[in-house]
């Protein structure tokens, strides 16, 4: 990746780049309305909704029961079947729409814009039915044809090694990073003592939000169905924040966490919208999340290491290590759980917690499975982009490039069309700037117990 940052840097300090704001100039109504008329059908079509079992929490507590005696297990893992037919029964109005598209930029100029825009356009469509041929492959049970997908739409880890001596390191009993906090240690324990539910979290969310700008673009919603905090720009209820309704959060960790999800992914995705005409984010933001985890990892650590004296081992340096396993040994659920349990497990760590991270990184590593019980290689590759997209994130500040993380929600498939021809900071600065020291706010209104209103 550090190649492709350097190449990245060279071609950003060329003098005949063009203005970024020219991609939108080119753009017409006729392409515009049929990137809308796709985005109004990639609007509903959430990958991560479509992988999520419903039968989780069961199979979780059954899983956990067994695990505890020291017998790995198999889950059986069912899936949403309507919203499949759904996603699938969608293809005919998706070449609709992408035979429009075609239509539409036949009328660009042949200039390199014109190229470009219909480059991202185009990616934008392949994208979207490589999500409908997954969703098919689910519902046929065609474990091979659905891991494929995935791997088309996400990528493998590539720096699996890398993450193995981290976590080695970790075990023996060096800390992954540390620094001197700007906090002390009765204000670190203060902050340790706030425990903030779901609903006092959804208005921390807002505030930050109001902050940037951008509160009116999307609702923040607390949800019985949610498995973790997420900011979803596609979803079947549209642009959305969802929290779920069990979901707590130290003060320590507060400033951190709403950095990384509004003041980078919220932000990042409100900044696109605002820069390129329909093709980066909102309905049509593409799946693969290496640049927009990438960007929130990176600065979610950032604050950590200000707020804290050090950053603690996250499941995130556990993903790499999962996904590799099961792929190269196209073992089966209870393998690659046996193996992470084994690989992972600590003195340090009680025996419950070292499960629970193991059932929750493996089962992310094959939601979507369609038959649990083959050795099909089947992995969902979604959750790499946290360790590897930070590196993607440190490599592109070293190179004096951080501020292509304003583009978080581009795939670097985008970047690579784009970078060798315009001028990525915007003429006018981001619609949406970042505000590096908006954590201490946050952790001082935290202290002094007041609200987030």
């Amino acid at each position: 990746m550090g190649t492709v940052c350097k190449r990245w840097a060279r071609a950003q300090r060329r003098n005949n780049l063009l203005p970024i704001e020219e991609l939108r100039e080119v753009s017409t109504p006729q392409l515009e309305c049929a990137l809308d008329e796709l985005g109004e059908i990639a609007g509903k079509l959430n990958m991560v909704e479509m992988v999520t079992a419903v039968n989780h929490n069961t199979e979780r507590d059954k899983w956990l029961e067994l695990a505890r005696q020291g017998k790995f297990t198999t889950p059986h893992l069912e899936y949403n079947v309507d919203l499949l037919k759904d996603a699938v029964a969608k293809k005919t109005a998706v070449e609709k729409a992408a035979a429009n598209i075609t239509a539409a930029c036949a009328g660009l100029p042949a200039t390199v814009v014109g190229g470009d825009l219909r480059a991202l356009a185009n990616n934008r469509v392949a994208e979207v039915n490589s999500m409908i041929s997954a969703a098919d492959a689910i519902l046929r049970k065609d474990a091979l044809t659905a891991g494929r997908k995935m791997i088309a739409l996400y990528g493998l880890p590539t720096n699996v090694n890398e993450v193995k001596r981290i976590i080695d390191a970790h075990r023996n009993g060096s800390p992954v990073a540390t620094a001197q906090p700007i906090y002390s240690t009765e204000e670190r324990d203060k902050l340790a003592r706030i425990q903030l539910d779901a609903e006092a979290l959804r208005k921390l969310y807002v505030w930050v939000a109001r902050r940037y700008g951008i509160a009116d673009s999307r609702p923040v919603v607390v949800s019985d169905q949610a498995t973790s905090p997420d900011v979803r720009d596609v979803s079947s209820e549209g642009p959305i924040v969802v929290i779920p309704a069990d979901f707590t959060l130290k003060g320590t960790s507060a400033a951190a966490h709403v950095i990384h999800e509004v003041g980078c992914h919220w932000r990042d995705s409100e900044n696109v919208q605002r820069l390129l005409p329909k093709v980066g984010a909102g309905a049509l933001k593409p799946v693969d999340e290496l640049l927009y985890k990438g960007h929130a990892t990176w600065e979610g650590r950032r604050v950590n290491l200000c707020v804290n004296r050090q950053v603690k081992l996250s499941r995130a340096f556990y993903y790499p290590v999962a996904i590799h396993y099961a792929y190269h040994n196209e073992a089966l659920f209870a393998e690659t759980a046996r193996y992470l349990y084994d690989f992972i497990k600590s003195e340090d760590v009680p025996v419950e917690q070292t499960l629970d991270n193991v059932w929750k990184v493996t089962y992310r590593v094959y939601r979507g499975n369609p038959q649990m019980e083959r050795r099909s290689g089947y992995v969902y590759t979604k959750d790499r982009a946290y360790f590897q997209g930070r590196q993607l994130a440190q490599e592109l500040k070293d190179a004096g490039l951080g501020y292509l993380l304003n583009y978080g929600t581009l795939a670097m498939r985008d970047l690579a069309v784009l970078v060798n021809h315009f001028k990525m900071v915007p003429q006018g600065g981001f619609p949406y700037p970042e505000e590096p020291v908006l954590y201490r706010e946050i952790c001082t209104k935290l202290l002094k117990g007041e609200s987030f209103t």
